[in-house]
């Protein structure tokens, strides 16, 4: 049976094409897992079970996947035959439409519709809400609201005598966590073979006084949306949606939805190259509308310049970056520095010329240099923020800085891995962690960096939690985050925007692209890192002597740091996915911490998941190192 379900909804209305290709499994998706991992990372999971212990009569509605009129039929039986009852992932089946839906409660001719999001939500900040201060449903809550609509509309057209109105449930940040050990109630299943269950350890009901979560009611905004008076996107309305989503489904024609640059830039159905197996979506559509050959995605264009917002060139009929002149681009210049149009359009001249030498702002690089004060610091961070907290006390999503890293250059250029923490004893890590840094930078005034803003929030945010606590130390510690802030911070992130670009790194400043970059394009960083570690002087508390960062075989670190411990069991791994048994991202070290958090994983287990943490986190602070190196050779 073809059905419209609420998740092909959400697909189509992001793109109909998107709907086409995910209906045929010879077309590549990147965003099979992408999902299922975000919502391990975030709690998605852990969130709909704790929602569920909200209501203690549930009952599960158990039908298999794809068992359409099973579920509607269970469903049905239980709402018919029962004045009050409330369910659990309830079926319901009309029209070619389908859904199951998180929570359903009924209460005589009542019912109310409840849908989980692992999404936080404070009733105190209007710049939050979902609506503007003008009313205006603010785009971002678009894809929630619009699903709620699709459910309420199918719930509706099942049982049209009855009332029903639509909630989001939410993470409530203004609520703190009554327990420790509440996320660690609901164990995620990372092993596909066990189709990636949760396991409740206690399933004692949840009392909405002492819960992290809140009802929104959705009804007002549902209703306008079913009736056309709110638009997905500009012409694009809820009814004429489905009808043509529900087309797409039974003719399987496709539907050459039209392009648009910020779409197409994220789409999944693409490959990486042109000799991956499989279809590429993507080839489809613009073979369709631009009558390009696939080998064109592959070349210089429009969708791979970096933080490129202005769609009109897109529009216009335009796509490979050869042929555009500077004065399409509308540059605004900055002195001594890179615009952000500027940068992009370093970029397209790259691309054109096909020359993969660095291009540098020296003057401005030089100058701003010349501020830095030795030893330099170089510092990354390893944070959570889940829905559930692992910690009584603390609030959904707030920031757990867990990890940190800490290389240390002197006046001489000798490097030295100087500190490494790793906090993951069951206790709140955050003052411990603040203490720690302290301890690490506070020898003297040296200038500390980091990649991206986030170490500066982070730590800002632990400024707030010391400035509400009962800390001793609490002024001390405050007053050596502000002496970071605003004094020592450098953000090498920007420095890379404003001042360095090198065709290698395409339009990516991640420093997981630089640094493959920067590593082939230096003879000197070549030179250097591919000598054991132990002979170029540089110290390491990870690993040994005889490390090499880079051969003739493998010139990414990142891609040759050793995997986690092999045999951990089927519920802490993904035994599918390879990538996945390395620490390369931030998400991975915030599942692993996660794990660390669990009190029944054997030593073993546990010490081989911190060395892969403490792997992963010292290679990003030795990535700034050869970063700076690079940028002091070149200025």
């Amino acid at each position: 049976m073809i059905v419209l379900s609420k998740s092909k909804f959400k697909l189509g209305l992001e793109c109909a094409s998107k709907l086409f290709f995910a209906q045929d499994k010879n077309y590549v998706n990147k965003k099979l897992d992408d999902t299922f991992l975000k919502a391990l990372a975030e709690g998605g999971f852990q969130v709909e079970e704790y929602a569920r212990l909200h209501y203690p009569n549930g009952i599960f509605i158990h039908a298999p996947y794809g068992a359409y009129a099973e579920a509607h039929h269970q469903t049905m039986n239980y709402l018919l035959r029962h004045e009050n009852v409330t369910l659990f992932e309830a079926g319901f089946l009309v029209d070619g439409l389908f859904i199951r839906a998180d929570i359903v409660v009924k209460k005589g001719n009542h019912i109310q519709l409840i849908e989980v999001k692992a999404k936080s939500y404070d009733l105190d900040n209007e710049d939050k809400t979902i609506l503007t201060k003008k009313g205006l449903l603010r785009s971002d809550w678009k894809p929630y609201l619009f699903d709620l609509a699709f459910q309420t509309h199918v719930i509706r057209t099942c049982l049209p005598d009855m009332q029903l109105d639509a909630s989001l449930m939410l993470a409530d940040k203004k609520k703190i966590a009554p327990v420790n050990g509440l996320n660690q109630n609901f164990r995620f299943t990372l092993s596909k073979s066990v189709n990636r269950n949760i396991q409740v350890m206690d399933n004692t009901p949840v009392q909405w006084n002492d819960s992290v979560m809140l009802l929104l009611p959705q009804t007002q905004l549902v209703n306008d949306i079913i009736a056309g008076t709110i638009e997905y996107r500009p012409n694009q309305f809820f009814t004429s949606s489905i009808v043509q989503l529900k087309q797409i489904l039974l003719e399987k024609e496709f539907p050459a939805a039209p392009l648009k640059q910020s779409i197409c830039k994220k789409c999944e159905f693409r490959k990486k190259d042109i000799h991956e197996e499989g279809l590429s979506g993507m080839a489809k559509c613009f073979a369709h509308h631009r009558q390009l050959d696939e080998s064109a995605l592959y070349e210089p264009n429009l969708l791979t310049v970096w933080d490129n917002r202005d769609e009109k060139l897109f529009a216009q009929g335009h796509f490979s970056l050869i042929g555009l002149v500077e004065k399409q681009w509308k540059i605004k210049d900055e002195e001594n520095q890179f615009s952000r149009t500027r940068r992009q359009w370093v970029q397209i001249e790259a691309a054109q010329t096909g020359d993969i030498a660095a291009v540098v702002e020296k003057e401005g690089l030089n100058q701003f240099m010349s501020h830095w004060k030795f030893p330099l610091h170089f510092i990354d961070f390893e944070t959570s923020r889940v829905a559930l907290p692992f910690y009584a006390g603390r609030k959904p999503y707030e920031q757990v800085a867990f990890q940190f890293s800490h290389h240390v250059m002197d006046e001489s250029g000798k490097v030295t891995h100087a500190h490494q923490e790793l906090i993951a004893d069951g206790l709140f890590p955050n003052f411990s962690f603040i203490r720690k840094l302290k301890a690490s930078l506070d020898q003297d005034n040296g200038t500390v960096f980091t990649y991206s803003h986030h170490e500066k929030t982070v730590i800002n945010e632990i400024k707030v939690q010391l400035e509400n606590s009962q800390e001793i130390d609490a002024p001390e510690l405050i007053a050596f985050i502000d002496s970071l802030s605003e004094v020592r911070f450098v953000d090498l992130l920007q420095v890379v925007k404003k001042y360095y670009y090198h065709p290698y790194m395409g339009g990516s400043n991640s420093l997981k692209f630089v640094l493959p970059a920067i590593l082939k394009s230096s003879p000197y960083l070549r030179s250097k890192y591919s000598q054991p570690i132990g002979k170029i002087g540089l110290s390491s508390l990870n690993f040994s002597d005889q490390h090499i960062w880079i051969n003739a075989d493998q010139d990414n670190p990142y891609k040759a740091l050793p995997p986690i411990y092999a045999e951990m069991p089927a519920i802490m791994q993904l035994e599918d996915d390879p990538e996945m048994s390395d620490i390369q991202d931030g998400g991975a070290a915030m599942m692993a911490y996660a794990l660390l958090m669990y009190t029944d994983i054997s030593p073993k287990q546990r010490e081989s998941i911190e060395a892969a943490l403490l792997r992963y986190c010292e290679l990003d602070t030795l990535a700034m190192v050869m970063l700076y190196e690079v940028l002091k050779e070149v200025a």
